[in-house]
Formats: structure tokens, sequence, C-alpha cells
């Protein structure tokens, strides 16, 4: 029982860390990209640089996906759902977070079926400058930070509900009042 009431802060404190390596990743791609350009224009590139910034792309992308999402971050064009009413927008935010849920499954499944081949068959990534990466270790990130999005689906679909069975009570309760 209390290891079910601390699970909500660990995801949280876990995303958080995600969100935070994540940041960092960013950062050094920030750097190494820097630099690549700057010695491309005096030098020589620079030998994986191309491929770090390939590989981190996918990193931070994966790490800091589900906390953006847990606050609100993300790009949201929803001109549309804002035009509607509280109780038809309620239905279509639960709509869109199952489909996103069901997604996120199917993503954290694959993902994991190909970490598990890459790993029994040890493929690698060879390009990455003298640096043989494990391919499935590159490639974990793919189903972990699925799998922490489809909780954060779970988590909003909740919320979601929650609303729509309080419009759903309050618009029984006016008609009561009304009547």
């Amino acid at each position: 029982m209390r290891a079910a009431k601390q699970a909500p802060g660990f995801l949280d404190r876990t995303m958080t860390v995600g969100f935070n390596i994540s940041q960092v990743i960013m950062a050094i791609l920030l750097v190494v990209v820097l630099a690549d350009v700057l010695s491309r224009l005096f030098w020589k590139p620079i030998p994986g640089a191309v491929e770090i910034a390939e590989l981190s792309l996918l990193q931070f992308t994966f790490l800091g996906a589900a906390w953006v999402h847990r606050k609100n971050r993300h790009v949201a064009v929803d001109t549309a759902i804002q035009s509607l009413k509280p109780k038809p927008r309620a239905i279509v935010d639960i709509i869109t977070t199952i489909l996103s849920g069901i997604t996120f499954v199917l993503i954290t499944w694959y993902g994991t079926q190909a970490v598990l081949v890459s790993y029994k068959l040890g493929y690698a990534f060879g390009y990455v400058g003298p640096v043989d990466l494990p391919r499935f270790a590159v490639l974990l990130v793919i189903p972990l930070g699925s799998l922490f999005l489809l909780v954060e689906c779970f988590r909003k679909a909740y919320q979601h509900f929650k609303r729509y069975r309080g419009l759903s009570t309050e618009s029984s309760g006016e008609l009561n009042a009304s009547v």
C-alpha cells in the first residue's frame, strides 16, 4: 500500500531526472555542433560529430518527452478544440489521450522488441568515431521514454475523465435546479 502511494512521486522524480539529462545532452549537442561547424570553416570536420548529433537527438527527445507532456509544455494547435464547449472538449481530450496511449503502447512494445533483438544479436553502431556503441544501449531510450509517456497518458486520461464527470454532475445539477 505504501509503495502505491509513493509510485507517483517516484515516477515524477524519474521523469524530472530524464528531463534534466535531456537538457545536458542538448547542451552537449549544441557544443559539438558548434565546434564541428567552426572546425569545418577553419580546418576539417570533427570525426563522428554528425553521428553524435544524430544519436543525441534521439536520446534527448525520448528522455524529456514525458516531463514535457506532464507539464503541458508541448506544442499544441488547439484552435478548433478551444472553440468547443467544456463537455465536448473533455470528450475530445479523453479520446485523443487514449489514442496517444495506444500509440505509446505500440512504440513501447516494438521498441522493446528492437532492443532485445539488438542485444541478442550483438548489433552495434560502429560509425561514431573510434567508439563501437552497442545498438541496444542506444535504442533502450525508445521503449523507456515511451513507457513513461504511456504512464502520463493514463494519468491525463484519468484527469480528463474526472473533469468530464464533474461537468456531467454540474449540468445535471443545473437541470434539477431549474425544474
